[in-house]
């Protein structure tokens, strides 16, 4: 998908992917649509469960989730600041 990942977590050393540090907002830009925020961010799992329902499962990711979708709702343009 080519998206740039956060940069200030554990990252996969066998992918050199562009990374970018938080907060992260209105980074990506497609022609002559407004900016959009778009990033991924790596979470580990805890071992007592498989990888693919790390976004649900970890605290980490849950807490970044809700902040992200907060700045979603409020000012119409989320932030990402795991």
């Amino acid at each position: 998908m080519a998206l740039p990942l956060v940069d200030n977590y554990p990252t996969l050393p066998e992918y050199s992917m562009v990374t970018v540090t938080p907060p992260i907002s209105a980074n990506q830009g497609f022609a002559a649509l407004a900016p959009i925020t778009a990033a991924q961010v790596q979470y580990q799992p805890d071992g007592t469960y498989d990888g693919h329902f790390v976004a649900t499962k970890n605290p980490n990711a849950r807490t970044a989730i809700q902040k992200m979708l907060v700045t979603l709702v409020r000012d119409l343009n989320p932030i990402i600041d795991p």
